[in-house]
């Protein structure tokens, strides 16, 4: 790229040493280059109505599109825009075509002036420029600025980004200097091995050796920043796990009903609710409380207390107002009927336990005891 000192323009160095371009910090639009790389440039009076022609065509397409798409549009928005087209074109046409010729005499005229210091510099669109130190390391080589090649093609090693142009940058890269404050630029470090004569790069091998380790440190430092990063990352992502599960035990907690010993009254003897006749075992469930007890299962949860052991109990004696046998039989006929039964008690043969017989066993007879000379007691 080349560009004047004082002028905003840089251009590329073919076509840049133009008589029409040189001195002129807002080129015509029919110069080499301008239209790809001038920020601002100046029209005829022809090519400004070209651009308000296109600039309807492109309206009313947008229009149309816009109509079968969404609809009838509500205004007449794009008719406003055309009309204002338009009104800035009949004012070019007035006028006269003698203003622009004379513009360019004044521009030749000037042009031929000499022109003062000149950068040349390399550039990549948008904003890739080459370092400082690659710039050292061409001049070496080629002498003077004037000399470098129009194109070259290294191998770029690292590309240093977030440059913001100031006053510093602009001081230290004056070939800079065209461009605006604020604007962000970068810059390609590159390997000259197949272009640059090992002895030249012999020179600059410190200074080559100095910024790879500085990008080398800079990006351990990095990878270190990126795992203790993660590393605080994944611990606030298990406290916030942990916080909010006790935050939801707690709740949950806080939430279950508290248990009131006033709600749950030990059942008392009072007439009506308590059984006529005392039972085993309903005592306890007449003193139930809320307090636990003082024995527990292994799980923590009260034991059941076990039924006390129930005893037979001998029957009483009652007067059901049948006489006994005793009563209505002597003791001879109570012995006959005895030995009748085979009840006798010289007969050890029940006692004893039923003797091993072989064959067919015999069948019991069914008797069944009447008594006709009973009567009722009173």
């Amino acid at each position: 790229m080349l560009r004047d000192s004082g002028s905003t323009l840089a251009l590329p160095k073919e076509g840049g040493t133009d008589v029409v371009n040189v001195g002129e910090d807002v080129p015509w639009h029919f110069a080499a280059n301008v239209l790809d790389y001038a920020p601002i440039m100046k029209g005829t009076n022809d090519y400004l109505a070209e651009q308000f022609d296109r600039e309807t065509e492109d309206l009313r397409r947008q229009a149309q599109e816009d109509e079968h798409q969404f609809g009838v549009e509500d205004g007449d928005w794009t008719q406003r825009a055309i009309r204002a087209i338009n009104t800035a074109r009949d004012k070019l046409s007035e006028q006269k075509s003698e203003d622009t010729i004379g513009v360019l005499e004044a521009s030749t005229a000037r042009a031929k002036q000499p022109a003062g210091q000149q950068f040349h510099f390399y550039m990549a669109p948008p904003h890739l420029y080459l370092s400082p130190l690659d710039i050292r390391i061409l001049k070496t080589k080629f002498g003077d600025f004037s000399n470098f090649p129009s194109t070259l093609l290294p191998r770029v090693e690292h590309i240093s980004t977030g440059h913001v142009v100031d006053d510093a940058l602009r001081k230290r890269a004056k070939y800079l200097g065209h461009l605006p404050y604020g604007c962000v630029v970068s810059f390609l470090e590159c390997d000259w091995t197949d272009i640059v004569p090992a002895e030249i790069l012999e020179a600059f091998k410190p200074d080559v050796e100095r910024r790879r380790k500085a990008h080398q440190d800079k990006a351990a430092q990095e990878e270190r920043e990126r795992v203790q990063a993660e590393r605080m990352e994944a611990a606030a992502i298990g406290r916030g796990a942990r916080r909010h599960f006790d935050q939801d035990h707690d709740e949950g907690i806080d939430s279950a009903p508290i248990l009131n010993s006033d709600d749950f009254q030990p059942l008392s003897s009072v007439a009506g609710t308590t059984p006529p006749n005392p039972r085993p075992g309903f005592e306890q469930l007449a003193t139930l409380s809320t307090s636990p007890s003082a024995s527990r299962t292994v799980w923590g949860t009260p034991a059941i207390p076990v039924s006390p052991t129930l005893r037979p109990t001998q029957e009483q004696e009652i007067n059901d107002g049948w006489l006994k046998e005793d009563e209505v039989f002597g003791p001879a006929e109570i012995a006959m009927q005895m030995e009748a039964f085979g009840l006798d008690g010289s007969d050890s043969g029940p006692a004893n336990g039923p003797a091993p017989t072989k064959g067919k066993k015999k069948k019991k007879q069914k008797i069944t005891l009447m008594s006709t000379g009973g009567h009722r007691g009173g």
